[in-house]
């Protein structure tokens, strides 16, 4: 998976294009392009192997131990793709007073990881600290300001006129009807047909709402370019589970909530899902089926196979249109408490977001040297000393590093991932990554 992931990463500089013109069509045809190059390249491996036989998989592999380097190099140059996504989304999202937050989530997903019992469950129980924080601070803050709410909500209007990051119609659209969720719904199941290092499952992400979004900004062309751009940002969750999040964004973004707040609670809601995500599907409901019908195949039943697909295949899709329509009904129902304190609930979504990006990137940063010191009996290994300064050293250090490269130097994405490719093939090539 390193190759296509690592090729298809260019690719958003594309969706970004297309997404600043507004190119709906464009958007959808470059996901069919990605969906082709991914069908394509599994059928010319099946091909090649099913004609070469025993003798393609031999020579495939003298191959690549003759240049192993090379794959070494993409694997962890596509292993630091993700690194450009959480450096964009810092960009965007944080502040001078979040660094804290930033921090503060890295260092707990790192305290989470190195306990064996709780790192399956890591980001749900980040997510569980984040909220309580950001709950904290919007409770803290709404109330500190009950006696002056009328003069607030004046000064937020007035802000609202000539802050970019709101869109130019805030009337709020017609809800959405049956048949644009369910064909989102059906969408959803190519939301990885376009996953890449660098922003993961973000265009097809972009590509899953689109129906959506033309439906609430189609009497704007400017607004649904706002909305195409911000929506192309990085984005990761379950794949199973993410009509929970598209229902949110698409209640949010029907009632025309600033940018900042829809980016926000995209972030902050992408990340637990991981976790449950895994718990009900690959450690529950497959182990569970996959035992009771697996003993129906080995017994000759054509059924086993048969009755294990339906099974999971009607729970999956149960699970994808029901939290399509409860998840919008229940945004929808909540945008009236969140639009009374904006300002705040902004703010404590903005904090939770800072806080998941920081988890994310001990949590999915996973670049490691492999770099030893002969010492005769005690070699010396590098990223242990690495890990004995700070674990996950190398994933922040990246980030960061985008992150200032982006900041203060204007480098654009593209950009950031060439650096990342050669830093990759030369640390390869000189054995730092293995």
């Amino acid at each position: 998976g390193y190759l296509p992931f690592t090729l298809m990463s260019p690719m958003m500089s594309k969706a970004d294009q297309l997404a600043a013109k507004g190119d709906t069509k464009g958007i959808v045809r470059l996901n069919y392009l990605a969906m082709a190059l991914l069908g394509l390249l599994f059928a010319i491996v099946c091909t090649l192997g099913m004609l070469g036989g025993s003798a393609m998989g031999t020579t495939l592999s003298n191959l690549a131990a003759k240049y192993a380097w090379v794959m070494a190099g993409l694997g962890a140059a596509g292993g630091m793709m993700r690194f450009v996504g959480f450096a964009t989304l810092l960009r965007i999202m944080l502040s001078n007073e979040f660094w804290g937050i930033y921090f503060a989530g890295f260092a707990l997903a790192t305290i989470i990881g190195y306990i064996p019992e709780l790192s399956g469950s890591a980001l749900l129980l980040i997510a569980f600290v984040g909220i309580a924080i950001a709950l904290y601070d919007y409770q803290t803050r709404v109330s500190s300001r009950l006696l002056v709410l009328v003069l607030l909500r004046m000064e937020a209007t007035t802000k609202m006129a000539s802050n970019a990051t709101h869109y130019n119609n805030l009337t709020p659209a017609k809800p959405l009807d049956k048949a644009t969720l369910n064909k989102m719904v059906f969408r959803s199941l190519n939301l990885q047909a376009s996953f890449n290092y660098e922003r993961m499952q973000a265009a097809g992400w972009l590509y899953c709402i689109l129906p959506g979004l033309e439906k609430i900004h189609g009497d704007n062309k400017e607004d649904l370019k706002l909305s195409m751009e911000h929506n192309l940002e990085f984005f990761n969750t379950h794949p199973f589970l993410v009509t929970f999040v598209m229902g949110i964004i698409l209640s949010l973004e029907q009632q025309k909530a600033d940018i900042e707040t829809i980016r926000a609670v995209r972030v902050a809601a992408m990340g637990p899902l991981g976790g449950i995500g895994d718990a009900i599907f690959w450690f529950t409901l497959v182990p569970i089926t996959a035992g009771i019908t697996s003993n129906m195949a080995i017994n000759g039943s054509l059924a086993g196979p048969i009755m294990f697909l339906l099974i999971f295949n009607i729970v999956q899709f149960a699970c994808r249109f029901f939290l399509m329509y409860w998840s919008y009904n229940l945004g929808t129902k909540a945008i009236d408490i969140l639009t009374a304190n904006a300002k705040e609930f902004t703010r404590a979504a903005s904090m939770l977001g800072v806080f998941i990006v920081g988890a994310l990137t001990s949590n999915y940063g996973g670049t490691t040297v492999a770099t030893v010191i002969e010492n005769g009996d005690s070699p010396i290994v590098i990223q242990s000393i690495l890990d004995g300064v700070l674990p996950k050293l190398i994933p922040l250090a990246l980030t960061l590093g985008l992150f200032f490269l982006m900041k203060k130097k204007n480098w654009k994405p593209v950009t950031c991932i060439a650096l990342l490719l050669v830093i990759g093939l030369v640390g390869a090539f000189f054995g730092i990554f293995a």
